[in-house]
């Protein structure tokens, strides 16, 4: 691992997370310029098993981890984010993987992860995805939440609101407006602007929005929809990205 234990309270960090060396050092590489145009330091975590992830709580920013050709069904890389998320709650978690198969990405969307990105994006739009995902928007892959919307029409909302979902005529005027522009991919900032209030407000109203609609993340919020709605929602994930 590389850490640094001097100021650490005095930066912020995007933590990568990959086990295998050539491959970490590779994309290291790419984000390191990206990472620090944006005022984060990148550090490196080889593996999450025996790792202290606590003395990130305070620094980290965004979490990477690459999991390569695995599948997130596998039952040791399960445990692994389950530690992850244990020990980071509050960080956002960014899933890369060589594939963009349909299961996988569900499966990321269902841990609470807030990304997917596959190992075919081209870089530029990697930057511009992770530094959405650090403005507080969300993003996964359309064309895989389509195919499993399109294979099962209930499994998107089933999978983002566990069942237990209140209906959203519980919402206020105010909550329903910030809830649709949630399901645009819109980060709070954005959705502050556009609403002319300030983003703490949006804070709390997305707080009250997860409770009223049984979601435990933003990115289950904005699915709550329905199937139907969340098809036409996923199409909108880029724009809303290029508009933060």
């Amino acid at each position: 691992m590389n850490v640094r234990a001097v100021g650490r309270a005095e930066y912020s960090c995007i933590v990568l997370m990959d086990d295998l060396p050539l491959r970490r050092a590779g994309i290291k590489s790419l984000l390191e310029t990206w990472a620090g145009a944006d005022g984060h330091r990148l550090d490196i975590v080889e593996t999450i098993c025996g790792a202290s992830l606590a003395e990130y709580a305070q620094t980290a920013r965004l979490i990477i981890y690459n999991i390569g050709a695995d599948s997130l069904k596998a039952a040791q890389l399960q445990h692994s984010i389950d530690d992850l998320l244990h020990e980071l709650p509050n960080v956002p978690l960014v899933i890369i993987a060589e594939h963009e198969q349909a299961s996988d990405v569900i499966e990321a969307l269902r841990v609470g992860a807030r990304g997917f990105i596959s190992a075919a994006t081209p870089p530029s739009i990697v930057f511009q995805t992770l530094s959405f995902i650090l403005q507080g928007g969300m993003y996964f892959p359309p064309a895989a939440l389509l195919q499993a919307n399109s294979s099962s029409p209930p499994l998107i909302r089933r999978l983002a609101c566990d069942g237990d979902t209140r209906h959203s005529s519980d919402l206020t005027n105010r909550q329903r407006a910030v809830w649709q522009l949630l399901q645009y991919g819109h980060s709070n900032k954005v959705i502050a602007r556009q609403l002319v209030m300030c983003e703490s407000t949006v804070k709390v109203h997305m707080r009250q929005i997860m409770r009223k609609l049984g979601a435990s993340n933003r990115t289950q919020a904005a699915l709550c929809g329905g199937a139907a709605s969340a098809s036409e929602n996923v199409r909108c994930v880029e724009a809303g990205m290029s508009a933060s």
